[in-house]
């Protein structure tokens, strides 16, 4: 009797163990599989950053190349004239109103607008360098204005 009960607890101990060992071979491989997990979004997330930085590296880059061109070479744009009497080497300025950029003449006559976001980066732009816009050319509709930078 002694035996028989001692087998029934060995045996019931031996399948208790048993259950803790497949469950604790369950967690062990869930948690692995939650590692696994994480290192792959880590990956993925130095992945992404990696090439963040590089689309980054190429913005500054275009962003200098275009800097240099307009400080060596301006930039021309064609607006309407709306029958103001504007001459060729006239000065141009640019007016901030409301957050919005605007082309005037000396008199503070409004040639040209610049949309809120081309004012944005014009905005930017100008905190680090100072600007002539001249009249290069006067037509019967329209005037050819040159921009151009230079350092502050």
């Amino acid at each position: 009797m002694f035996k028989e009960v001692f087998n029934y607890y060995a045996k019931s101990y031996y399948e208790k163990m048993q259950k803790r060992i497949i469950q604790y071979e369950i967690d062990t491989n869930d948690k692995k599989r939650k590692q696994i997990d994480v290192l792959r979004e880590q990956q993925e997330i130095i992945s992404n950053m990696e090439k963040l930085e590089e689309s980054k590296k190429i913005m500054e880059l275009d962003y200098a190349n275009t800097i240099r061109h307009f400080k060596d070479n301006g930039v021309v744009w064609e607006i309407k004239r709306y029958n103001l009497p504007i001459k060729e080497w006239d000065n141009l300025f640019l007016e901030k109103t409301q957050g919005q950029y605007y082309i005037v003449t000396a008199e503070k006559q409004k040639l040209y607008s610049f949309d809120k976001e081309d004012s944005f980066v014009l905005g930017e732009i100008l905190k680090e360098y100072n600007y002539n816009i001249v009249v290069i050319a006067v037509e019967s509709r329209n005037i050819k204005v040159q921009f151009r930078l230079r350092d502050l």
